[in-house]
């Protein structure tokens, strides 16, 4: 399936008046949100396990629908140059949030992408349940890797893996600066 926009639902026009509270649709965005992602000109994406990211006015009016993800839609992550990236099963697939369109796919994960960070220097940090996290420099289609393994731990700024057989990553955590930790579970 290919990544594209569907048309906004039509929805009633904004509160008149800043604060009127809008229950149907706020709870159309509850219901969506694996998670949020608030962007700098206050729109909101939300993600779910619908296979959709929704992008939604400062309003809580639904403004688009991205479709075409090949499963769960985990994360939404603001890159420094304005875009998106946002997981596509086991690739990663960067949206330009003004014209609504995918213009980069990261593709060198083997199994789903299940969350990512970006680094303050704007490197996406990207975990997988293909025991890898890959580290994705800004406008860079390959990266550099490092594969998980039984009690191991990898540098790039004191990166740590533990309790894992065949680890997938669950989450990745800022620490300090530029060191993060990344924890998870394990495949039997």
């Amino acid at each position: 399936a290919s990544l594209a926009v569907a048309q906004p639902a039509m929805l009633p026009p904004p509160p008149a008046a800043p604060g009127t509270p809008r229950p149907a649709l706020l709870q159309a965005l509850l219901e969506h949100t694996r998670t949020t992602l608030v962007l700098r000109d206050g729109r909101l994406i939300t993600t779910s396990n619908d296979r959709t990211a929704k992008i939604w006015s400062s309003y809580c009016r639904l403004d688009a629908t991205l479709t075409g993800f090949v499963g769960n839609v985990h994360f939404a992550k603001a890159l420094p140059n304005g875009n998106v990236a946002i997981n596509n099963g086991s690739t990663i697939a960067v949206w330009n949030t003004t014209t609504l369109q995918a213009v980069q796919s990261l593709s060198e994960h083997t199994y789903i992408v299940y969350t990512a960070e970006v680094m303050r220097n704007g490197t996406l940090i990207s975990a997988a349940y293909d025991a890898t996290i890959k580290f994705w420099q800004p406008d860079a289609s390959t990266a550099s890797s490092y594969t998980l393994y039984l009690n191991s731990s990898y540098g790039y700024n004191s990166f740590c893996a533990c309790n894992a057989y065949l680890p997938f990553v669950t989450a990745l955590r800022a620490i300090s600066n530029d060191t993060y930790l990344a924890y998870g579970h394990m495949f039997d």
